[in-house]
């Protein structure tokens, strides 16, 4: 686990190019296009970052350390803006 989980008043919907997170309290809304839309699907599925980074390393043909700050740098931001807890 990572510790991190999409916070109880947001809510999402998958789409062709992404993924429309949208928090409830605020009405702020982004839209994530891939690869952080696999970020935000991983999260949903509790897998921690090293294995986040990993399967991006596959699916977006990024290099290890690429993927890696590219997790830890999203994952920061999001929960900065309160999409995600923990």
């Amino acid at each position: 686990m990572n510790g991190y989980r999409v916070a109880e008043q947001v809510r999402w919907a998958v789409e062709v190019a992404g993924v429309v997170v949208i928090h409830g309290a605020t009405g702020e809304t982004i839209t994530v296009a891939y690869p952080r839309a696999a970020i935000w699907d991983f999260l949903t599925r509790g897998e921690d970052c090293e294995r986040m980074a990993a399967k991006l390393c596959v699916i977006a043909s990024l290099e290890p350390e690429a993927a890696r700050k590219l997790v830890l740098e999203t994952v920061a931001q999001w929960r900065e803006a309160g999409f995600l807890c923990g």
